[in-house]
């Protein structure tokens, strides 16, 4: 007989009571037929392992009673033929009356699932959710400090979030988008204690969400549902840190809500490296400008992408160098006109200035030698960006709603580096050295919007919904380039050239998406959709060098110099079917683009055309196993064009140590996807299960050929080649140990790949392993302390077909201990201990190990308690260090870089939460 958990919590706490003779009574009630339920099953069961203590049935007028019961918790199970099951946590320490129990069918059930009290997480269709209080968390935590506690969650120290062995991508408060597209604000600035549950799921487009048809636009998502408290007042948090050598670290954020109306504010400035540029900010921000990338996406979308950073530098704060940031910003929300109306609106400004340095040793594998690089880099760069978002939403009826939306940005970024590197033979002699030095100034702007408007018709299932957006990009720089570089044959001097030019490089390009979509019902589970869309992209882009003569740059450079103009259109057609029931659901679908793309030489004045048909097949199932355990597959796959660069690349002789051709005879990749993950939990035991596996192989692949020279140069070209695949695992499993009260997690990832290319002139295949075990234990006693020790251990190894006696491979081990202690006087103390150890290969044989020891005291004031005073000491043993290793088919690599190291600060912590007075309005 299956059996569907509805659970319900009611948490009695009563005087304490030293009877050892208390009974339990109640009545049953079915409350869809309003009747009492008679010979209903009634069991008491201990907690720890669901033993049973005692039971009995209710009589003819529904009423029941369990006597002679001793003091403690239990678990209180109902059961009923054709009724979902009662679960209630009962702590009794004295005779209880829990009155009429309700029963709901399990139909009904199934519609609201709710887990209190008895389990962690609940699963409703495809969200999983985690009760917030169920994960203890220290006074003053953010809501990066609650993830890093949930199962199957990680956060690194960029802040970047993965959930179920997926990146996620955006993060919600309430439903709605926080301050735009960085997660890190919501994050790392709301406070934990005012979370009700984490959410997290895959995201559909607002296309999808509507017609319930799966278009393979997903986005891994989590949502922070707040407490109603939250709701209903204003709650915020302060942070102030100074101290030596010269750091600070400074956050605000006030948040007031009021019912559906929310107003947001905050300003974050900081040097010690844990305050910087949202993580998906790299493509969005700064840059060279005059690089293009073609891609057409899942959905047969074409456009360009500004890739090229010409001058090099550290544009974005990912751990590496010296930052300094500066961030503000305000959002507001609302829903007004009994919900029909829905406006969500964010304005930000951020600045970020970095200092540092790096060295880079390389050895490069070849079929009958080896050679050596050795480089270093000096890099100052800042920048600075206005960034606002606007959504509007209405109902217009019953039936159809038009949501707009917007958002545009400005910004500069200054960048100057220096750059020197040596390449040295396996013998020690000198093959070339090279030095550059650089500087450059780029300005970026960008403006998007779209439009939707959706209508149900009069069949349900029926709809028909139109779509139209614009995007708008205006990028240029101006910069200078200076190299020499310097040649050597058998250790002697041969030649030297000198690189002294100015350049100039401008982009602008629109792209104009649209898209009509209709669904149809077949059936009463089943529903199709037919869509068809049309893009437009119309671009211009000019990279223009100028040599210097007379001590001015004014002769224009031809062969590094170019300008084109670039229009494509596509047709996009796409049909898709879903089918839902209670157990399974799965859905068929696809889209096909048809690409026209000219480009047109404004120096040459010639015209190229190239047309593209691209295939874009999607395939999902799901499988309810129960209600809290499920199995899914899903399959997508793509082809994808040769860029413009691959094709046809422009001479650029920013490197001239490597040099890029094209090959106009590239075809499309076809690249597949197909990945399975199964999740379970068990209410009662606190035990959850999650794991995935993806396998991803890829026809006509773009591989590389590579030719190095006897003077090091390296001459690289695009070709097509078979046999390229990956595969992917994660696995999670948590449960609690339930005498010492310990939870433990145990969790491992990794992966294959083989990659297919040519080196001078000869094939060869690298085969590349990776993985990392991970198992963590973690007690916490409420008020008193919480000591958690992680341990990961990690293996990489890599081989090639043209060297397989140099085989790369090494183990990495990262154990780390926190520990929170609540002393008396209201006195905080918390310290992370974590050492990096990673072992020594023939080629890098250095000492990069590293203990890093943080430790940091607290103590609340006796007058405010909601505010702390404190002292806090960053890497105590001084050992920080910026370390990073690189493996590809021809290379492997080790890097180091400056970052931040020992520090200490005084700080003060304020949160503040306040319900609103009576009367209380805006």
């Amino acid at each position: 007989m299956r059996k569907i958990l509805s659970t319900a919590i009611m948490l009695c706490i009563t005087c304490v009571t030293f009877s050892q003779n208390i009974s339990l009574k109640g009545i049953l009630k079915d409350t869809a037929n309003k009747t009492l339920l008679r010979y209903g099953s009634v069991s008491l069961l201990r907690p720890k392992d669901s033993v049973l203590v005692k039971f009995t049935r209710s009589n003819t007028d529904g009423a029941f009673e369990l006597k002679n019961i001793l003091p403690a918790n239990y678990i209180l199970l109902i059961s009923y033929p054709g009724l979902a099951e009662y679960v209630d946590i009962v702590d009794l320490k004295k005779d209880e009356d829990v009155g009429s129990v309700a029963m709901v069918t399990k139909a009904v059930a199934l519609q609201n699932v709710i887990v209190r009290g008895g389990g962690a997480i609940r699963i409703k269709g495809d969200t999983m959710a985690f009760m917030a209080d169920s994960f203890a968390v220290r006074d003053g935590a953010t809501v990066e400090d609650l993830l890093k506690k949930l199962p199957g969650f990680q956060v690194n120290k960029k802040g970047e979030i993965t959930a179920q062995g997926e990146k996620v991508e955006k993060v919600l408060v309430d439903g709605e988008e926080f301050f735009g597209d960085d997660p890190t604000l919501a994050t790392q600035n709301l406070s934990a204690n005012v979370v009700k549950e984490v959410q997290v799921f895959d995201k559909k487009s607002d296309q999808a969400t509507f017609t319930g048809v799966d278009d393979g636009i997903k986005t891994k998502t989590i949502n922070l549902k707040l407490k109603d408290d939250a709701n209903k007042g204003y709650f915020g948090k302060l942070n102030l840190a100074g101290g030596l050598p010269n750091r600070w670290e400074n956050t605000a954020m006030i948040n007031k809500f009021r019912q559906k109306k929310k107003m947001s504010a905050f300003g974050v400035m900081g040097n010690t490296g844990k305050i910087g540029l949202g993580w998906q900010e790299e493509s969005q921000y700064g840059g060279g400008g005059g690089g293009m990338e073609m891609e057409i996406s899942d959905n047969g979308d074409t456009y360009f992408n500004n890739t090229d950073n010409e001058f090099g530098g550290m544009d974005n704060y990912y751990g590496e160098g010296l930052p300094s940031a500066w961030m503000g910003g305000l959002s507001y929300g609302n829903k007004f006109d009994n919900d029909k109306q829905n406006v969500n609106g964010s304005y930000r400004y951020q600045k970020q200035r970095i200092t540092g340095g790096s060295s880079n040793i390389s050895q490069y594998i070849l079929p009958d030698t080896q050679y050596f690089n050795n480089q270093r880099s000096q890099s100052v760069s800042s920048k600075f960006r206005h960034k606002a978002n606007l959504s509007y939403e209405i109902t217009l009826d019953s039936t159809q709603t038009i949501k707009f939306t917007a958002n545009g940005s400005m910004g500069e970024s200054l960048n100057n580096s220096s750059f020197n590197s040596e390449a040295l033979t396996g013998k020690g002699s000198m093959v070339n050295q090279s030095e550059r030095f650089s500087n450059t100034l780029a300005k970026t702007g960008s403006f998007n919007s779209s439009l939707l408007w959706k209508k149900k018709l009069k069949k349900k299932g029926r709809t028909l919904s139109v779509s139209i957006s614009e995007n708008y990009n205006d990028n240029n720089s101006e910069g200078k380039l200076l190299n020499y570089n310097t040649f050597y044959t058998g250790g002697q001097f041969l030649k030297r050239d000198t690189t002294d030019q100015k350049k100039e490089n401008d982009y602008t390009g629109l792209t104009i998406k649209s898209k009509v979509a209709y669904t149809e019902p077949i059936g009463k589970k089943g529903i199709v959709e037919l869509s068809y869309a049309y893009n437009v992209v119309n671009s211009e882009s000019k990279k223009l060098s100028f040599d210097k003569k007379d001590d001015k740059y004014e002769t224009l450079n031809a062969v590094f110099s170019n300008a084109f103009k670039f229009n494509i259109g596509t047709h996009v057609a796409g049909a898709g079917y879903r089918f839902t029931d209670k157990k399974i659901n799965f859905g068929l679908g696809g889209n096909i683009a048809q690409a026209n793309w000219k480009q047109t030489d404004l120096f040459k004045d010639s015209v190229r055309k190239y047309d593209f048909t691209n295939l874009f097949p999607r395939a999902n199932f799901q499988y309810k196993i129960s209600q809290y355990s499920r199995i899914s597959f899903n399959y997508d796959g793509n082809t994808t064009a040769p860029t413009l660069n691959q094709i046809q690349p422009v001479a650029d002789n920013t490197d001239p140590l490597n040099v890029y051709k094209g090959n106009p005879a590239l075809r499309q990749s076809f690249s597949q996807n197909f990945r399975i993950t199964y999740n379970d939990y068990k209410v009662l035991s606190d035990r959850s299960i999650w794991t995935g596996i993806t396998f991803s192989p890829t026809s006509n692949a773009f591989g590389t050929i590579v030719e190095i020279d006897s003077l090091g140069r390296n001459t690289y070209q695009t070709v097509n080649v078979d046999g390229n695949y990956r595969v992917n695992l994660n696995i999670y499993s948590g449960f609690k140990w339930a005498k010492p009260n310990i939870r433990i997690g145990l969790s491992g990832y990794g992966g294959v790949n083989r990659n297919n290319g040519f080196v001078n002139g000869r094939k060869n295949v690298t085969n590349s392993t990776n993985f990392n075990f991970d198992l963590s234990f973690n007690k916490n006693v409420e008020k008193k302390f919480e000591i958690s020790l992680q341990n990961e251990v990690g293996y990489n190894i890599s081989k090639s077909s043209i060297r397989p006696d140099v085989v790369t491979k090494y183990w990495t081990y990262k154990p780390t201990l926190d520990m929170e202690f609540i002393l008396p006087w209201q006195i905080e103390l918390s310290s992370d201990i974590n050492y990096n150890w990673r072992q020594k290969t023939s080629v890098f044989d250095n000492n990069n190990n590293a203990l890093l020891w943080n430790a940091a005291i607290e103590k609340k004031l006796k007058l405010k308690t909601d505010m702390k005073v404190g002292f806090k000491v960053n890497d105590i043993l001084n050992q920080n260090l910026g370390f990073n290793r690189f493996i590809n088919s021809t290379m492997v690599s080790e890097k180091t870089y400056d970052v931040i190291k020992r520090f200490w600060l005084l700080t003060l912590t304020w949160n503040f939460n306040k319900g609103p007075k009576k009367g209380d309005e805006w």
